[in-house]
């Protein structure tokens, strides 16, 4: 129901009979509204997360109704699950689908973020995934780079001149497309289409990183920047490394090609795939019946990501290569 809800979202912002318009996407949304208010009516929210509770708590002591609550929690839901999901999906994919890249990101993790106790206890540190397995970070935001087509909007508030070029009127609505930008030659270089999972291990031993944080759009433009960002960046390379290291994924349809993609949902930065892509999972002999923990050593706790900057030059240069084509 979460699909169809997520899937079919802008003809649900039209908002003009939405029963009738877009029943399916109406009908998931009215199902996973009646999900929360049975999770709340069973008290759920008080023993699940610490988040979940405090939502429910600030909602319900500025008096709103279990029903308006429920629907404001299917927000939180989009927020968690349309950009996070994919992105995770994709990243596997690019991993998995390079059998070099996937064997490096394996010895990485084992050898930086994997201990073994005397009882046999594997344990993932989840702060050395950060700090000391930079293929697997570079990996996920070349993954983000290559596959993002989020826009960022912005409106102008002045006559603005571009590169004594392009008119920007004062009251217009300027759309940035993080595609244009993310795979611009000028800031990524002649292979800026190619997928390079080192890309951002050598971008952070450069001394001047300014011009590639400003052609890097994924996480949004300053100086409106995805807050979650470290949160989720955290939450997806731990299910990754887990899955990578324990478990041979294989494609049932013996290639890895890729699926198409769901251009509906508009609430996603990367695209989901639109059809199902089966795989096998299958325990890596070595650790079949040995206890896994994860553990998060004290320490910083964001990562060293790109984001974006100052995106004038950008837009120049975009207007440029727009000019000569």
């Amino acid at each position: 129901m979460y699909r169809d809800f997520e899937s079919n979202l802008s003809l649900l912002l039209v908002d003009t009979l939405p029963w009738l318009t877009c029943r399916k996407a109406w009908k998931g949304r009215e199902q996973l509204v009646q999900a929360f208010i049975q999770f709340y009516q069973a008290d759920g929210h008080l023993s699940a997360s610490s988040l979940a509770y405090s939502r429910w708590k600030a909602q319900q002591e500025a008096g709103a109704s279990l029903e308006d609550i429920a629907r404001l929690e299917i927000l939180t839901g989009i927020g968690i699950l349309s950009n996070t999901v994919p992105s995770c999906f994709w990243l596997l994919f690019d991993i998995l689908s390079r059998p070099e890249l996937l064997s490096a990101i394996q010895d990485e993790i084992h050898q930086n973020a994997l201990s073994i106790d005397s009882t046999g206890t594997h344990t993932l540190d989840l702060a050395d995934i950060r700090g000391k397995c930079p293929t697997l970070l570079s990996s996920f935001q070349e993954t983000l780079r290559t596959r993002s087509n989020s826009g960022q909007v912005r409106v102008i508030y002045q006559d603005t001149l571009l590169n004594d070029r392009w008119l920007l009127k004062a009251g217009s609505t300027l759309l940035i497309p993080a595609p244009s930008i993310n795979k611009n030659n000028s800031t990524w270089g002649s292979d800026a289409g190619d997928f390079d999972s080192q890309r951002f291990t050598k971008i952070a031993h450069q001394t001047h990183k300014k011009s590639k944080a400003s052609g890097f759009l994924s996480f949004g433009l300053s100086p409106h920047i995805c807050a979650g960002r470290h949160f989720a960046t955290g939450e997806i390379l731990a299910l990754v490394a887990l899955l990578l290291v324990r478990y041979d994924i294989r494609p049932i349809q013996g290639s890895w090609t890729e699926p198409k993609t769901n251009a509906k949902a508009v609430a996603a930065s990367l695209p989901p795939a639109a059809e199902k892509f089966m795989v096998t999972a299958v325990e890596r002999p070595e650790y079949k019946g040995l206890e896994w923990r994860t553990t998060v050593t004290p320490g910083k706790g964001t990562y060293g990501l790109i984001i974006g900057l100052d995106i004038y030059l950008q837009l120049s240069s975009v207007g440029e290569e727009m000019r000569r084509g």
